[in-house]
């Protein structure tokens, strides 16, 4: 059974105190959480530095940073619709637990450095998916994609969760609405190709990764129009799931 770092434990001999808010942003505690697994050796990495990337990704002083949600959510979008009803508490921190587990099997294969985008965006899929938290999951996320394309080569110049803002109902509707495990489906092609979009928008590869400009049919902003585009015409031929 997983079980939470307990409230009384100094989380800051493992990462430090996070920064207070006038002197810190968004941007600035991502870098920091990014800081934080890079000191980690991936076969080590568990459930439990979830804890520290979440105090470290939330506003300083928020009494919830660092501990597990332990009751029913659901995520309301901008229209006033919600999502289905998320995991219970428990299987949150199992799904959670499972997609670390499933990261640091990727990661010690030593994948080909354009395999990591992949990586990237399914990692964030999962952890938004499985919401262990009771908010912010959306910030550890893409701390762990983050990290993910930094230890890879990517150097990371703006906030994704800034880029992705504005495309926050868009970006649930498309993981909570449509089947979006498999890439090569309507939804996971729209799902993927919004994070690379996110990514193309905030890293820049290093010398070493960045060979050819893309043509452009494989450009993100086209992969992301079409990927939508082929999204909207399944929707209209096949009934979509019903939402709880």
């Amino acid at each position: 059974m997983i079980q939470p770092i307990p409230p009384g434990q100094d989380l800051t001999t493992l990462a430090g105190e996070p920064c207070d808010d006038s002197v810190c942003n968004p941007l600035a505690q991502l870098k920091s959480a990014i800081g934080f697994l890079q000191g980690i050796p991936v076969a080590s990495l568990d459930i439990e530095h979830l804890l520290v990337v979440h105090r470290l990704v939330m506003p300083a002083g928020q009494p919830q940073a660092g501990r597990w949600r332990d009751g029913p959510v659901v995520v309301w979008l901008g229209s006033g619709t919600h999502s289905r009803r998320l995991p219970d508490p428990a299987e949150a921190r199992q799904l959670a637990a499972d997609a670390l587990s499933w990261l640091a099997v990727e990661l010690a294969g030593e994948s080909l450095p354009a395999h990591q985008t992949a990586l990237s965006s399914e990692i964030v899929r999962r952890l938004v998916l499985a919401h262990p938290f009771p908010d912010g999951n959306g910030r550890v996320a893409r701390a762990l994609g983050s990290w993910v394309l930094v230890r890879s080569g990517y150097k990371l110049i703006a906030d994704p969760g800034a880029f992705l803002h504005d495309k926050g109902e868009i970006a649930y509707t498309i993981l909570e609405t449509f089947d979006t495990s498999d890439p090569a489906s309507p939804g996971g092609a729209a799902w993927h190709s919004l994070f690379r979009l996110a990514i193309a928008s905030c890293f820049v590869p290093s010398p070493e990764l960045f060979t050819t400009e893309l043509p452009f049919r494989e450009a993100p902003e086209f992969q992301w129009a079409a990927s939508i585009g082929a999204l909207m015409r399944s929707r209209l031929t096949q009934p979509g799931p019903g939402r709880g």
